[in-house]
């Protein structure tokens, strides 16, 4: 897997386990995707600092120390639109919708 996809699957992993307030660090190689991810942290975190340490500077690594854990809204406020309906899909994604109710995340309109 490349950076940027090891960086997808980190960030899966911490909107499902990552208290709100805690703290997340990602390692990535710097590459035309970065602002991308930069953007996505920002929203997802009250403070996003990138760090370059010394040990790295012959190499593309860096990190991103995120503070602060906002959660994320609603899918559905996200995704406001007349031609989705409520149900669709519900069989295939039944599991996935009672563990965010079961979090707070979905609001059922």
């Amino acid at each position: 897997l490349n950076s940027m996809m090891c960086c997808l699957h980190a960030a899966k992993i911490m909107e499902r386990s990552l208290k709100l307030g805690g703290t997340f660090l990602s390692k990535f190689q710097a590459g035309p995707q970065m602002p991308h991810w930069r953007a996505y942290l920002d929203s997802r975190f009250e403070t996003v600092r990138s760090i370059k340490p010394a040990a790295t500077r012959q190499t593309r690594e860096m990190f991103y120390v995120c503070k602060g854990f906002l959660g994320r809204q609603s899918i559905a406020s996200e995704a406001k639109s007349k031609n989705v309906f409520k149900h669709e899909g519900v069989d295939q994604w039944h599991g996935e919708l009672q563990w965010l109710r079961g979090q707070g995340l979905l609001d059922d309109e």
